[in-house]
């Protein structure tokens, strides 16, 4: 496979021969109706993650509060805020992933109509490797991974209340036992069911992939094609904020945040290691001022967690600020679509690297996390009731939804534009297919859209 001028610095030029078709050229399609369900898998992905984070935050504030600010801990309930809103978990978690399953799925049954209007506008475009490494999943392989988790969870379920119906001899009266056990097998059925469906729908999206693909050895040709423009280019580095220079900076700043963030863990952890050595052990306590020293450490410690934790999101908000300000001096720079020959060190993370509008979807829904669990407070899961006198259940979902449904639209209106933005680059900058260069050699990049011959 040919491989972009710009990775072979070091070797003495070699005649190649002239392109088959100068005009080939790379190119995304245009997302479509794919953008959305890419839109619901980026608010999963945030949402997974702010669960993850507000989950060991809350805990640990939780133990912060109790060893060292019992009273006001128990004035706030903070011992039910947190038993109600952990609770989600269960429910919040397994749902987002089987919706970023079934999204990822969706996404994919889509493309070849993108590919096949890419195909009928323009010819001579080419998928990049960017496009081709997502549909080396097929659509039946991700509704299958959500059928196998709801087929396993159905299995456990249903083991689990025949062991109940054969040991306890009242539960053969309750109602919910038998709609439990009857909803488990329904899934474990539905998972062997659901198998030679997956592979039908596999066999029919392999046939449409490939009326949508190009000719055999196109990738080669445009990357024959991409080089030879640039060589006619004039060198342009282009502003200098898409140099390395700005991620030096921004990297190290990050690290030196970092610094104290691990300390603070550190201290809070031997705080409460100082406490209980492990969960079913007895809290032990110490003469004063052994005593006061250790809720000194776990008050500050969690406190400085607090902070260090502020100042490292406040790291990832540069990050995306850092994104757009690249992408919006990209635009400026490419927008008389001259021809130019640039580094790769300033295209490579442009064209493979996610959007800022993406990193605000992803936020806004990981802050979504926080209401949505607290509205759990306000479900009696397990019978257990954990109702919290200041935590208002309507709003708080309310908020998670609104902040869900924005995350869905700031994602789903990116898509188009970014794939426009990547377009312009590369057609001013002729770039080839970067991501082949770190693929080289892997067995990923043998897929129908890359092999060669005619």
């Amino acid at each position: 496979m040919s491989e972009p001028v710009w990775h072979r610095r070091d070797r003495p030029p070699v005649e190649r021969p002239k392109a088959g078709n100068p005009a080939l050229h790379f190119a995304e399609p245009r997302p479509g109706a794919a953008a959305l369900p890419r839109a619901v898998g980026d608010a999963c992905v945030g949402l997974l993650f702010g669960l993850v984070a507000v989950f060991l935050l809350g805990l640990m504030t939780g133990i912060v509060g109790e060893e060292a600010l019992g009273p006001l801990s128990r004035e706030l309930e903070a011992d039910a805020t947190l038993r109600g809103s952990f609770g989600s978990l269960f429910v919040v978690v397994p749902a987002a992933m089987a919706l970023l399953g079934v999204a990822g799925g969706v996404e994919r049954l889509l493309w070849p109509r993108a590919l096949s209007r890419q195909r009928r506008d323009e010819p001579d475009a080419v998928p990049p490797s960017r496009v081709r490494r997502r549909l080396r999943t097929t659509p039946g392989a991700m509704f299958g991974r959500v059928a196998l988790g709801i087929g396993l969870v159905g299995v456990a379920v249903s083991l689990l209340m025949l062991g109940i119906l054969a040991t306890d001899s009242g539960s053969t009266d309750d109602a919910v036992t038998w709609i439990v056990l009857l909803g488990g097998l329904v899934g474990a059925a539905g998972w062997l069911l659901a198998r030679r469906l997956w592979r039908a729908l596999d066999r029919s999206w392999n046939e449409r992939l490939v009326a949508a693909r190009g000719r055999r050895g196109d990738v080669t040709r445009a990357l024959d094609a991409e080089r030879e423009r640039r060589e006619r280019a004039s060198p342009d580095d282009g502003p200098p904020i898409l140099g390395p220079a700005a991620d030096r900076r921004l990297r190290r700043v990050t690290g030196i945040a970092a610094i104290p963030f691990a300390l603070a863990c550190v201290a809070w952890i031997v705080s409460v290691y100082a406490r209980q050595q492990c969960r079913g052990c007895d809290p032990v306590s110490y003469d004063q001022p052994i005593e006061q020293a250790i809720d000194a450490v776990s008050l500050a410690g969690g406190i400085a967690v607090l902070l260090t934790s502020a100042a490292l999101a406040a790291c990832g908000l540069g990050w995306l600020v850092l994104a757009a300000m690249r992408r919006s001096a990209a635009a400026r720079w490419v927008a008389d679509g001259v021809p130019r020959r640039a580094p790769e060190d300033r295209l490579e993370w442009l064209l493979l690297g996610d959007t800022a509008a993406v990193g605000v979807a992803r936020l806004l829904a990981g802050v979504a996390a926080l209401p949505l669990m607290l509205a759990f407070t306000g479900v009696p899961l397990f019978d257990i009731d954990y109702t919290v006198s200041w935590i208002d259940v309507g709003a708080c979902l309310l908020t998670a939804g609104g902040l869900l449904l924005a995350a869905v639209v700031v994602s789903l209106v990116d898509a188009s534009r970014a794939v426009r933005s990547r377009n312009r680059l590369r057609a001013a900058c002729s770039p080839g297919d970067p991501e082949i260069i770190h693929r080289a050699g892997r067995s990923e990049e043998r897929v129908e859209f890359d092999r060669g011959g005619d």
